[in-house]
């Protein structure tokens, strides 16, 4: 029987003027922290989850492969500030669902000084 795991992303400050995202299994409300995604080290991870890969592995012995696969990955978007990712992985009976939020990279923020 297919198993689905679903997880919810928000930003979480780190310091002033920075930060990064983490990733909530709505499992068990354990928190994964999703650094690759925010102000330090960003990478071209569109589609793809490593820590919730690695997550998996660790907290259910899970090794599967979360790397965007357009064949069968689906993209929506429920709201304007919300995507979600539906990632099948038949050959591991699971469905991964990562219900994702719009990713800050760059932001400005001014400030009146008097």
């Amino acid at each position: 029987m297919t198993k689905t795991f679903e997880f919810d992303v928000a930003r979480v400050p780190v310091a002033i003027g920075e930060h990064s995202y983490k990733a909530t299994d709505k499992a068990n409300g354990k928190t994964i922290a999703l650094p690759k995604g925010g102000t330090e080290g960003v990478e071209n991870l569109v589609g793809a989850y490593p820590e919730i890969e690695d997550y998996l592995e660790t907290e259910y012995g899970i090794d599967t492969n979360m790397a965007y696969d357009g064949r069968r990955d689906t993209l929506t978007y429920p709201t304007p500030d919300h995507a979600t990712w539906t990632k099948p992985r038949t050959e591991d009976d699971i469905i991964v669902v990562v219900n994702d939020i719009n990713r800050t990279v760059f932001e400005v923020s001014i400030t009146e000084v008097r």
